[in-house]
């Protein structure tokens, strides 16, 4: 696998975890809406 690939996965799983720890941070009403994001995906 090359570096360049492992190296956009990491900041990928890093985006992720940024945007999952905002997700905790936010209001209980924009949790709501990301589970039913989740759960019907466009």
């Amino acid at each position: 696998m090359p570096l360049s690939n492992i190296l956009r996965v990491s900041r990928h799983i890093t985006f992720v975890a940024f945007k999952l720890n905002q997700r905790v941070k936010a209001t209980k009403s924009s949790s709501m809406r990301f589970a039913v994001c989740m759960k019907n995906p466009v």
